[in-house]
């Protein structure tokens, strides 16, 4: 048998305590390397005859032989105590003095991690616990097909690792293990298709996959048709997936209108989904998991598409997006019907690209439960925030709305309003939606009076076949009176609450706006309003049509842009059915004789100001009443 000597007690070696008294009866055992099962060793370099185990030393602490010698190409492991088995030493992965060539087994080295209760194991398992793309044949040179040893990679189950390269991938990259982790080196490894395919997908219901530091990119050429499928793709089932710091971007450069384009992630179903700190160039996320996140990064879309759709079931958050680019179709982020309790909180949307119209940035359709705060939103063509076909307990609190539009003062950009908040009520009234506490500031710049909604807008809007009810409109600021109308307010009607608004002509005293469809007698009736109207025009407060009322009206007006002109005039007013009476109780003018108005009921429950005084000058109006139903109807 083919033997080399011992490094330890080898040849003629001594023994010793550790106070340094001769090991008289000492003890050498001898194991495998790294276990506790033994392994013999020899008294001779013919390696005939076995030293017993352990090997007991002599009254002068030496090996009775003299000589150890191992089998050549073993691993050992020595452990030395004295004659009472107190243990003195312990020496792993020894090997013959000779074995120049030995060829360690990394699943005979051990490997003990740092920090108290780490748990021993091999390195060939520590090893395993990673597998790259290259171990099964990937190249990275982006011309070879790499899809076939990343595939084999991903079916080990184990984590994979993407070293820098370029990958090519032909067919898509299938998904399958609940808890695996794909990783790379972030922009330097790049999954690249040049057709027009998926890169990953799941087909399975997965949990628990993480998706990071990779770069996913699409060369099809928009000469032709442009991407149609996502990049990464997770099937209905996934849920607990994330994919963190990865960069999605595609050939397009916004030139081309693809109404097919969808590079990006698609979330098909399930829940507890997460993107985060993603980068998207001509790409888009669909969201059709439930209580699920996106944050951080960048999105831009520049197609006819959007940036962000949410066709989950609900309470999905976008938060902290460095950049929101959408297309002129849908725009930013795009609501569709049966969405609840998303949050859209402190994102920015919009940019300066003069040569693409990025569209509306937030649409949302019968919304319920909406929340969009902290917001800022710079330079955005459509609409800033527009809700469609009815809303409900939404809130649109704490944002910023900046610049206005960069196409606004286009003569051939025909698109009218630009609101920065539009909602209708086009299936059901719209009620308890609150609009508070936002700013609205878009810079100077020529104004195309001419051409109705180009240079100036409303900035908040509501609109629609069905009146809305039961909103309130508070604490808002408007600077800037070239891009606004006077007021910057539309479409609030009595049935509202409209207080503490500040600038271009929104409100000059704070309103407390009641229930008007009071039904009971002796129920109180409070309710005002406020409005800048033409010569001639009128401002309507609605009290109840359906009851009688009796009660004081104090009706003021302010001649617009006039300092020194005004007239408060307070009346008695009664009403059974159509039939008004109205009194004056007392008159108070300011610097100047006020303007002449009239007061009267031109049906049920409606009590009508109009100005009669001939002037060229437009009025603000305020009327409020205050008394009581005399009857239920």
């Amino acid at each position: 048998m083919a033997v080399n000597l011992s490094p330890v007690g080898g040849a003629a070696a001594q023994f010793f305590t550790n106070s340094g008294v001769i090991l008289s009866g000492g003890k050498l055992y001898t194991y495998a390397a790294g276990t506790t099962t033994p392994q013999a060793t020899f008294t001779s370099s013919s390696g005939n005859t076995n030293h017993t185990n352990p090997i007991i030393l002599d009254s002068a602490g030496r090996v009775p032989s003299g000589e150890i010698w191992l089998t050549q190409n073993v691993i050992y492991k020595f452990l030395l105590k004295d004659s009472n088995d107190v243990l003195i030493g312990t020496y792993d992965n020894v090997s013959g003095i000779s074995d120049v060539t030995l060829p360690i087994s990394s699943n005979s080295v051990t490997y003990l991690p740092a920090g108290t209760g780490a748990v021993t194991t091999t390195v060939q398992a520590k090893l395993r616990e990673i597998v790259s793309v290259k171990d099964f044949g990937a190249v990275g040179d982006s011309t070879t097909n790499d899809s076939v040893a990343i595939q084999a990679a991903v079916n080990t189950g184990k984590s994979v690792f993407f070293p820098e390269g370029s990958y090519l991938i032909s067919p898509a990259i299938e998904l399958s293990t609940t808890g695996q982790n794909l990783f790379g080196v972030g922009d330097k490894s790049i999954l690249l298709t040049t057709t027009d395919i998926e890169t990953m997908y799941s087909s399975t219901s997965v949990f628990g996959v993480v998706i990071s530091n990779l770069f996913f990119s699409n060369t099809v050429s928009e000469v032709t048709t442009g991407p149609t499928q996502f990049q990464i793709h997770f099937g209905t089932g996934a849920s607990g997936c994330i994919v963190r710091e990865c960069n999605f971007l595609t050939a397009l450069t916004g030139a081309y209108v693809r109404t097919t384009h969808h590079a990006g992630i698609w979330f098909e179903g399930a829940n507890l989904n997460s993107i985060l700190d993603c980068t998207f160039g001509q790409a888009q996320i669909l969201m059709g998991s439930t209580d699920s996140t996106i944050r951080g990064g960048y999105i831009y879309s520049f197609s006819f598409e959007y940036a962000v759709k949410i066709v989950s079931a609900g309470d999905v958050l976008v938060t902290d997006v460095r950049g929101i680019l959408g297309g002129p179709a849908q725009g930013g982020i795009w609501i569709p019907n049966g969405s609840l309790y998303n949050k859209i909180v402190n994102n920015y949307f919009g940019g300066t690209y003069t040569t693409i119209n990025i569209g509306n940035a937030i649409t949302g359709d019968q919304q319920q439960a909406l929340y969009i705060g902290g917001n800022t939103f710079h330079a955005i063509d459509g609409i800033g925030v527009y809700l469609t076909n009815s809303a409900g307990g939404v809130s649109i609190t704490g944002n910023n709305f900046f610049a206005g539009n960069p196409k606004q003062n286009d003569p051939t950009f025909l698109i009218a309003g630009n609101q920065d908040i539009l909602i209708e009520s086009n299936i059901f009234q719209t009620t308890g939606v609150v609009i508070a506490d936002n700013t609205f500031n878009r810079f100077d710049g020529p104004i195309e009076d001419g051409m109705p909604g180009i240079g100036k807008s409303y900035s908040i809007q509501f609109s629609g076949a069905f009146s809305a009810v039961k909103n309130v409109v508070s604490d808002n600021t408007f600077s800037d009176a070239n891009r606004y109308y006077s007021p910057a307010i539309a479409g609030i009607a009595p049935q509202n609450t409209k207080v503490g608004n500040i600038g271009v002509g929104a409100e000059l005293i704070n309103q407390i706006v009641g229930d008007l469809n009071l039904g009971a007698s002796g129920k109180f009736v409070n309710v005002s309003n406020i409005a800048e109207v033409a010569p001639g025009g009128t401002l309507t407060l609605s009290v109840n049509p359906a009851a009688g009322f009796v009660g004081t009206l104090s009706v003021g007006n302010v001649r617009t842009g006039t300092t020194g002109f005004s007239t408060k005039t307070v009346f008695g007013v009664s009403s059974t059915g159509t039939a008004l009476v109205a009194t004056a109780l007392a008159t108070q003018n300011g610097a100047t004789s006020g303007s002449s108005f009239t007061v009267t009921q031109p049906s049920a429950g409606l009590i009508q100001i109009t100005d009669t005084s001939g002037s060229a000058a437009n009025l603000q109006l305020t009327a409020s009443f205050s008394g009581m139903a005399t009857f239920a109807g």
